[in-house]
């Protein structure tokens, strides 16, 4: 950041500021609002801006942090409506959709969630950790389903990725970490410990893709809204 203030191009500035967010104390969220807002009048506020899709996750990270979870939930949407219209960050669209997912789950609006987190698969174009909202998403869906065996398989495979070092930022990983623990106390009333452990090893062995469709699986076909 030292030397970026003294180079012409700001935009790099932008970019270095919204990575130090992520990494200040995630109690500080003063701190953080701070770079945030510094990256936004640098290179954030025009419409259609990759920066300013980043800079909204970041805020979106803030909120679920320090639960605000409504307002991480339209943080999340507007991170990716600029996504998308960026073009050449619309395969980040993806992570926005899965954090608004797990928001959703998280103030009981299921279908939602599900609308959400369909998105967010249907994209499957960014990293296993930016899709660990719509994977729990997906496993909640399960659940409510009946499918036990289907949600443990889902978190299997986020347990799985991030055994291999697929992992969010802070505070979002504690987000995901709660959820995921909400959802394994819910399965343990429906499964055998033995059973429940098999489950999730097997679903640890699911490539990318495979736990993808899985989830996709899971999710219904239509929402409320009638989006296919």
């Amino acid at each position: 950041m030292r030397i970026l203030r003294a180079q012409p191009r700001k935009s790099a500035l932008a970019w270095a500021l919204i990575v130090r967010s992520h990494t200040v104390d995630p109690g500080d969220f003063a701190t953080r609002r701070l770079f945030l807002d510094e990256a936004w009048e640098l290179d954030g506020a025009t419409p259609g801006m990759l920066t300013g899709g980043l800079i909204h996750i970041g805020r979106c990270a803030i909120e679920l942090d320090s639960e605000q979870i409504e307002r991480a939930r339209a943080s999340a949407h507007d991170a990716a409506k600029e996504l998308r219209r960026s073009g050449v960050g619309a395969n980040l669209a993806g992570w926005a959709f899965a954090l608004a997912a797990s928001a959703a789950v998280a103030v009981g609006k299921p279908e939602e969630a599900f609308r959400d987190a369909r998105e967010a698969l249907s994209e499957a174009r960014c990293g296993p950790a930016m899709l660990f909202g719509a994977h729990l998403a997906a496993a909640d869906a399960a659940l409510r389903d009946d499918r036990p065996e289907d949600a443990a398989k889902i978190l299997g495979a986020v347990q799985g990725a991030r055994s291999i070092g697929c992992s969010e930022p802070p505070a979002m990983f504690r987000f995901h970490n709660a959820a995921m623990q909400r959802l394994l106390e819910g399965l343990r009333g429906r499964l055998t410990a033995a059973g429940l452990e098999s489950l999730l090893s097997n679903g640890g062995k699911r490539t990318f893709e495979e736990a993808v469709s899985a989830s996709l699986a899971c999710l219904p076909a239509t929402d409320a809204a009638g989006t296919s």
